[in-house]
């Protein structure tokens, strides 16, 4: 669904639908960033875990539309964990720090 039409369906102008998402997504972000703080062992650590929710979310989207028949979804080139190197090296260093952590 395009934003005009759904502005359209809403009733709103294109201008608001836009602000009303961009509102929604900075709270969304805020929301998430909340949520995923008290399961890890230092605030750096945050950014790490979210990019690799987003690798394993972007990995099941296209196995959900491989397997429903649609067509994939795309991401954005430059969005965070877009680039699978960085994503390891991340993960290495994420797993690194839960084994000292467990020494």
């Amino acid at each position: 669904m395009s934003l005009e039409q759904a502005a359209e369906r809403m009733g709103m102008k294109v201008a608001a639908v836009k602000s009303a998402l961009f509102r929604l997504r900075s709270r969304f972000r805020e929301l998430l960033r909340a949520f995923v703080a008290p399961t890890v062992f230092a605030p750096h650590e945050v950014d790490v875990e979210l990019r690799y929710l987003h690798q394993i979310l972007r990995v099941e989207c296209r196995e959900f539309s491989r397997l429903e028949g649609s067509p994939p979804i795309i991401f954005e080139k430059n969005a965070p964990g877009a680039n699978p190197r960085a994503g390891n090296k991340e993960e290495k260093r994420w797993e690194h720090s839960r084994e000292l952590a467990a020494d």
